[in-house]
């Protein structure tokens, strides 16, 4: 999550509360704190969306990949999807 958060664009940011299906009162408290950067926001974003998802670890980041996706960001997906591969390698 702080990976996509850095890598985000502003532009984005619409489509990402959209994709990630965010109430309005979330986005507001959010984006109401003018004290912290955009990426800080968005972070919070993503803490507030993995919270209301109470699936295992590998399921989440297999959504929020795909969530990443349907914002069309094939960049960042590519690689979120090295970084998990690496990540699953170094265990073995």
């Amino acid at each position: 999550m702080n990976y996509t958060a850095t890598k985000c664009t502003e532009d984005d940011f619409e489509r990402i509360c959209l994709k990630f299906k965010l109430t309005a009162d979330d986005v507001s408290n959010v984006t109401s704190e003018t004290d912290i950067s955009y990426r800080h926001r968005l972070l919070k974003l993503f803490k507030i969306w993995r919270e209301k998802n109470d699936n295992d670890a590998i399921v989440t980041q297999q959504r929020f990949i795909h969530v990443i996706d349907l914002v069309d960001l094939p960049k960042i997906v590519s690689q979120l999807r090295a970084i998990m591969t690496y990540a699953k390698a170094t265990r073995l």
